[in-house]
């Protein structure tokens, strides 16, 4: 963060539950502003943005709560970039817009897979580059809106199963940059910001209505042990997240896991020599809930 002309690398924790912050480990660069950030299954991750010279940055790191400390991980890979916009859909990372080093305003979009540690260049946002705008994923698909750049306030939904993005509705307010995004469930928000003027005003984002939800397929069982298993299945598009749930043949008692939001599970604590059933379903949408 900033703070006028000083830049911070200090890093905080809050619990919700007690109403309280804990500092934790500082951030493993050097101190900047306009970073982007999200989050892939237990992990945090923060990269890109200003440093205390200026400079454009394009170090990516890796947060472990659980060891409280800071992985670095493989550079961004588009060119340095400040005002971003950063998001997860189910077990990647993206990264779009902003001003990088080398335009003042871009339209790319970068995809980051913790398992490979890599980068990947997908689908141009369409029309325009943006920078300062605001980002968030609800389900299975990521949004972009507002910013610095047009003189509307667009809106984009992108579809990581087709790579492909859709003009939404604008922004129902006026042209913003420099707001805040986030999604709760099955909704977006944007708030605050300027264009001139400073507002605080806030609005919520309802995406098209979701009206069935496909059943998971392409199932295996692999790296089995005597004791474990992993189990995996075929990415659905339209799924939040998976439920599993898995069974000694002939018996009633299954151990359920929700909320997976990988297309694979490690499952151990197995009994030797015994058949096992296993379940998974995919979750598309709540209020109301649906599932496969």
């Amino acid at each position: 963060t900033t703070n006028g002309y000083i830049r911070y690398k200090d890093f905080w924790e809050y619990n919700p539950a007690t109403n309280t912050w804990v500092q934790k480990a500082d951030f493993g660069g050097n101190e900047r502003s306009y970073a982007v950030g999200f989050s892939i299954g237990s992990k945090g991750y923060i990269g890109t943005g200003s440093d205390v010279n200026g400079l454009f940055r394009k170090d990516f790191w890796e947060y472990n709560p659980s060891t409280n400390n800071w992985t670095q991980k493989s550079d961004f890979g588009g060119d340095p970039i400040t005002f971003a916009v950063g998001f997860s859909i189910g077990n990647k990372g993206y990264i779009g817009t902003g001003n990088s080093s080398v335009l003042s305003a871009t339209r790319d979009f970068w995809e980051y897979d913790p398992a490979t540690n890599g980068w990947k260049r997908k689908a141009h946002i369409p029309e325009w580059g943006i920078y300062a705008a605001v980002g968030f994923s609800i389900g299975s698909k990521g949004y972009i809106g507002t910013g610095e750049g047009p003189l509307d306030a667009p809106f984009f939904e992108y579809d990581p199963a087709s790579n492909s993005w859709k003009k939404k509705a604008d922004f129902k307010a006026y042209a913003i940059s420099f707001a805040v995004g986030f999604s709760i469930g099955d909704k977006g928000y944007i708030g605050t910001g300027h264009s001139g003027t400073y507002y605080n005003d806030f609005w919520q984002y309802t995406p098209g209505i979701t009206t069935s939800c496909p059943v998971p397929s392409g199932m295996k069982s692999t790296n089995i042990t005597s004791t474990s298993a992993k189990l995996e299945w075929d990415y659905i598009g339209d799924a939040m997240s998976y439920n599993l749930r898995y069974k000694i043949a002939g018996t009633n008692a299954w151990t359920v896991a929700n909320h997976i939001n990988f297309i694979k599970q490690k499952i151990s604590g197995l009994l030797p020599n015994t058949l096992y059933y296993w379940e998974v379903n995919s979750w598309c949408a709540i209020n109301p809930n649906l599932f496969s």
